[in-house]
This record gives C-alpha cells, sequence and structure tokens, in this order.
C-alpha cells in the first residue's frame, strides 16, 4: 500500500550500540543516572572511545529522501552558557549482496549549551542528516541496505565543555511511503 500527498509520515527505529566492540575494549564507559544507562563519551583520541551501529533501511522507507540519526545526550556536569561539543558521525552502505566499502562519509554536528540547560545532566537532541545518494553514480541508499555508522565527539571549534557528554540514546528516522512493502531480497 503506497501513502501518497499528507498520508506520508516517518518512521523512526532506535538503534542500538555494537555489544561485541563494548566488550572487548570497555570503552566508551556505562555510566547510570537515575533509570538510564548512558555512554560518557570524552574527545576521541584513537582510543576506542566510540560507538557502533549498524541498521538495515526499512522497505518502507520512500528511497528518495535523505534520513536522520537523532542522538539524546546529557552534559554529564554544569556547564558554562555557549560551550560547546560536537560529534561526528560516520557512516556508509551496503546493498546485502554487495561488498564492504572502507570509505565513510562523516557528519558532524556542534552544539552550544544553551540557557535554561547548563545543569548537570540538561539534555540535548543532536540531529544528523545523511545524504541517501552521498555516493552518486546510481550507487544511493535504498530500501534493504545495511547501513553502518560511528559515532566520537570530536574537538569543537569553540570553547569546549569542560566534561564528557553521556549518549543516551540514538534512533534513525526515515520518511515512509508505504504501509506495507514487498519483500524483495533473493
Amino acid at each position: 500500500m503506497t501513502l501518497a500527498g499528507t498520508a506520508k509520515r516517518k518512521i523512526t527505529i532506535q538503534i542500538m550500540a555494537d555489544a561485541i566492540d563494548l566488550v572487548a575494549h570497555s570503552k566508551p564507559t556505562q555510566v547510570e543516572v537515575g533509570v538510564y544507562k548512558a555512554f560518557s563519551m570524552p574527545i576521541f583520541s584513537a582510543d576506542n572511545e566510540e560507538l557502533f551501529y549498524s541498521l538495515r533501511t526499512p522497505y518502507m522507507w520512500d528511497g528518495i529522501s535523505d534520513f536522520e540519526v537523532c542522538l539524546d545526550v546529557a552534559i554529564s556536569d554544569v556547564e558554562d552558557l555557549g560551550d560547546t561539543f560536537k560529534f561526528q558521525m560516520s557512516w556508509e552502505h551496503i546493498a546485502h549482496d554487495g561488498t564492504i566499502s572502507t570509505s565513510v562519509h562523516d557528519v558532524e554536528t556542534q552544539t552550544a549549551v544553551v540557557a535554561g540547560s547548563v545543569a548537570q545532566y540538561s539534555t540535548y537532541h543532536v540531529h544528523f542528516t545523511m545524504d541517501h545518494d552521498a555516493d552518486g553514480g546510481g550507487n544511493k541508499v535504498l530500501p534493504d541496505d545495511l547501513l553502518g555508522f560511528r559515532l566520537r565527539r570530536i574537538a569543537s571549534s569553540g570553547t569546549e565543555v569542560d566534561n564528557e557528554i553521556l549518549v543516551l540514546n540514538a534512533v534513525v528516522e526515515f520518511n515512509i511511503d508505504k504501509i506495507f512493502a514487498t519483500w524483495v531480497r533473493a
């Protein structure tokens, strides 16, 4: 069933950090804040302080729009108004019968500490827009492709926050134009 006009919607899919990598390196550090678990992210320095995710693109996705990765993060302690933190989400895709590429696309987002959200554990939404046809030449992301993601905190271009940033959750949002989609994999 195909959707048209105002019937088109978004689907939000939670992605989980790769547990094998987390166990192997014991990094980034997992912390508990109330009933939440989070990953405490320092600025990356070739030290395994990064998170990896993967996800198959849904068949319901329209296949023609960019998709967005969204993080829920919190500052781990009191910060100054205007201080900044920056994340880099690297990504790539492969078809179910394709070859893994060693190249990646880097998308960076810098966030400033804002008024009313300077207290310890204040939360922020961090968004990365992924260009579905970044590879060009007929090699755009398609429904049922495998997406791979790597998240690193990198140095910001402003006055850096003093403490680590806590990553609470990660989701990917796709525009969908189908309610039910036909399974196409052979």
